[in-house]
């Protein structure tokens, strides 16, 4: 027999796209060979080659002894079989897909690339989007005092704020001067506890201010980052699709169909 064209120590998973024993028929010797991981295949190539590698082992040998071994590697075989979706056919576990994938679109490891690096490679690799709300993820993601401080922020920085605070100070001299006099005057001129007031308002006014302006900016990286990653999946998709369709009129020219 001849021996595999591989070490099998190096195999991480094996991926079965159809159940065709040009495909499948060594997946028994390999397992007998010491292979110990998964094989990811959908549930209708599951059903088939159960079939399939049952009648090839009837078929070729009419040994009993061998054919009994050989139906025992079967079963080992079947064992390690992985049902996926059609839609993720790659798995969740297979590693080395997405260290492949991403040195073939952005020629770096998978562990050296950056968290949003890795979510476009992992949604390319499972066929999901990227893009997401990020208002709504920033916004459920804020206590309860956030929420608050970011209220008193936008008060404070709107023309209602303005011409209340002009206002109330307006209010507050024209009584001290004009509608009291005398011992009846509770914050004569130059108006000290009016100034003490004042002077609290904006020491507490300036951090609530502040911090609402780094969550600002904290969402704004936020919003950065996942235009970046639709950007990079975009650019990644569109390479592929070349590469395929590169593939595809090289291989039509070899044909000598084109």
């Amino acid at each position: 027999m001849e021996p595999l064209p591989f070490d099998i120590r190096q195999i991480y998973a094996a991926v079965l796209s159809h159940a065709h024993l040009d495909h499948s028929g060594r997946l028994p010797l390999v397992v007998g060979k010491g292979y110990q991981g998964p094989v990811y295949m959908t549930w209708s190539t599951c059903d088939l080659i159960e079939v399939l590698l049952k009648d090839a082992a009837s078929l070729q040998e009419c040994d009993v002894a061998l054919k009994n071994k050989r139906r025992r590697r079967s079963e080992n075989a079947r064992a390690r079989y992985t049902n996926v979706s059609t839609h993720n056919p790659v798995g969740i576990s297979m590693k080395k897909y997405f260290e492949n994938l991403a040195l073939a679109l952005l020629g770096e490891s998978y562990c050296d690339l950056s968290s949003g690096e890795k979510n476009v490679i992992n949604s390319i690799a499972e066929k999901i989007p990227v893009s997401e709300n990020v208002n709504e993820t920033f916004r459920d993601g804020l206590t309860f005092g956030q929420r608050v401080s970011d209220k008193m922020a936008a008060f404070g920085g709107s023309w209602a704020f303005i011409g209340i605070f002009f206002a109330f100070i307006g209010g507050w001299i024209t009584i001290n001067v004009y509608w009291l006099a005398g011992e009846s005057v509770f914050d004569p001129f130059p108006f000290i506890l009016l100034n003490l007031g004042l002077s609290s308002l904006a020491a507490f006014q300036a951090p609530i201010i502040m911090m609402s302006q780094n969550r600002q900016a904290y969402k704004d990286r936020l919003k950065q980052e996942a235009t970046f990653e639709i950007n990079l999946k975009l650019e990644l998709e569109i390479m592929r699709l070349h590469g395929k369709m590169d593939s595809y009129i090289e291989n039509k020219a070899n044909s000598g169909g084109i």
